[in-house]
């Protein structure tokens, strides 16, 4: 069930590009598109918690127990997103996926190779290796062809 939704969720992020560069050709400020669709965003996790058991008992915790940069994904989100709707309308929404998934495949790596951030330790092996090599095969493919 897991490789289910998470197919589903790759699908889903060339609809949000499309739907952000349509936003942001609306309101003809990427800043402008990116703060409405992040508070569309956060107005539905805000019901999401709502509906939570110890959503605030949660939030203090995390506070107490958890190092500062565990607070940078909000951020990065944002660096990330505002990249991608930068890159879509001139790249296309297959390159662009295409250099962040390789972009994701090597930086997984060296956080899985490296243990960074607490994670579990996975050696680099040349099946990984190869694998991000077929993924820059095919955007040359797709750059080219």
């Amino acid at each position: 069930m897991p490789f289910i939704l998470l197919l589903l969720a790759g699908m889903m992020m060339p609809v949000q590009s499309a739907a952000n560069v349509q936003l942001r050709s609306a309101v003809a400020s990427p800043y402008l598109a990116l703060a409405i669709a992040y508070f569309i965003g956060f107005l539905l996790l805000t019901v999401l918690c709502i509906t939570q058991k110890n959503t605030l008992s949660s939030l203090f915790h995390a506070l107490k127990t958890k190092p500062s940069w565990a607070w940078l994904g909000g951020a990065l989100g944002v660096i990330a997103v505002l990249a991608n709707l930068e890159a879509v309308p001139v790249l296309g929404a297959a390159l662009t996926f295409a250099l962040i998934l390789t972009g994701q495949m090597v930086m997984s790596i060296v956080i899985d190779h490296f243990g960074f951030f607490h994670m579990t330790k996975r050696k680099i092996s040349a099946t990984r290796l190869i694998g991000i090599a077929s993924v820059l095969g095919g955007i040359l493919l797709i750059r080219f062809f």
